[in-house]
């Protein structure tokens, strides 16, 4: 059963839910696959293509850490990041290939903000946790994939992937999403992507 979100946002290219009033946004999913020979040319082109993330946002900040897609020697390779935005943005954690179990979290304690990955496998496993202090806190908490390849109109849709289970920190409240793809809130805690 569909449960008809509050509000929705045409973002373009994002497809998830946020919940508001917290200060911990924190998301556990499984790095889908996506085929090499399924992705455009522009994909191919050694560009970022597909980006999961959770954070805190109120624009135009953000604290967001997740994972990304990139090409390297004709396959798909994913890498972690941790961002700042608009102030820094970093790579961090270490390798992480598809079908690995990845949990994701931003911690805020008045301007201080902790984000902190941990993959658990089963190809690889690390943990990493990293600590700024900024100069704004944020309570719009996000759990997102985003098509990072977007530019804007004309459309270019990206590649299929198989949709991905979601569970979050919080209870989702207003969906995001596009043409690109829609989150189906399956539980208080739980959603799942699906690229249209």
């Amino acid at each position: 059963m569909i449960i008809t979100p509050a509000a929705s946002v045409d973002t373009g290219n994002w497809a998830g839910y946020e919940w508001h009033g917290g200060t911990v946004a924190a998301a556990e999913f499984v790095v889908p696959e996506f085929p090499y020979h399924d992705m455009n040319s522009e994909e191919k082109n050694n560009q970022t293509a597909l980006s999961i993330w959770t954070g805190l946002g109120v624009s135009p900040y953000i604290e967001q850490i997740g994972v990304y897609d990139y090409v390297k020697s004709g396959h798909v390779d994913w890498a972690g990041f941790c961002a700042w935005w608009p102030n820094v943005n970093e790579s961090c954690g270490h390798g992480i290939s598809t079908g690995d179990e990845i949990f994701v979290s931003v911690h805020r304690s008045g301007f201080t903000y902790t984000m902190q990955m941990r993959d658990a496998g089963p190809h690889n496993k690390w943990v990493i946790s990293i600590k700024k202090t900024l100069n704004h806190e944020d309570t719009t908490a996000e759990a997102i994939a985003e098509d990072s390849n977007y530019s804007g109109t004309p459309f270019v849709p990206l590649s299929r992937f198989n949709s991905f289970r979601v569970a979050t920190s919080g209870n989702p409240a207003t969906e995001v999403y596009s043409s690109w793809g829609h989150a189906v809130k399956n539980t208080d805690r739980a959603i799942t992507i699906e690229h249209r």
